[in-house]
């Protein structure tokens, strides 16, 4: 599993790829935090 997230900092845009469902992804705009575990919980892969 990953999940790749687009930030906007002062020089434009920077990729931030999170891999493994250990992986959290840090939301400081809302102070969250978003588990890769959580996102994937309720998708099933054939």
């Amino acid at each position: 599993m990953a999940a790749v997230v687009w930030r906007r900092g002062e020089e434009g845009f920077a990729r931030e790829v999170y891999d493994g469902l250990d992986a959290v992804i840090a939301l400081p705009e809302i102070e969250a935090r978003l588990p890769l575990a959580e996102a994937y919980e309720a998708v099933r892969f054939a």
